[in-house]
């Protein structure tokens, strides 16, 4: 297991995953898996609320997705997980104090059952904020 520290916040990730460090996001994947794990931190003066989140998430609540709590690590929020005509999709929403991450994992929808996801879950729960 190896750590991944970003200005904002940090986790634990098995050591054949892969950091990308972009402008606007962190791409995590395994050497030779399926699917990406992006990760996009917000950072704000004021405290994160549960109305931020799901004013950022407004587009699932109004297609009536269903959203399941979630906390990891140091942070808490809801997920969606669905499938579009391609892929299989899972975004998190998540907030600590004053900082919101995105995150979400893909991988081509006839790869679903070979997917990452609980990988990706084992990884978010390491979440620490900084």
């Amino acid at each position: 297991m190896k750590t991944f520290t970003h200005q904002h916040f940090s986790l634990t990730l098995p050591d054949n995953w892969v950091v990308e460090k972009e402008t606007d996001y962190t791409s995590l994947y395994q050497q030779d898996g399926v699917g990406d794990l992006l990760i996009s931190s917000f950072h704000y003066e004021h405290e994160v609320t549960e109305e931020d989140l799901e004013e950022f998430a407004a587009e699932h609540f109004d297609n009536n997705v269903d959203a399941a709590d979630v906390d990891f690590g140091d942070f808490n929020g809801f997920f969606f997980c669905y499938d579009t005509n391609a892929e299989y999709l899972c975004e998190w929403y998540l907030k600590s104090a004053g900082l919101m991450l995105f995150i979400t994992y893909s991988c081509p929808l006839e790869d679903e059952d070979n997917s990452e996801a609980d990988i990706a879950e084992t990884i978010l729960n390491s979440l620490q904020a900084k």
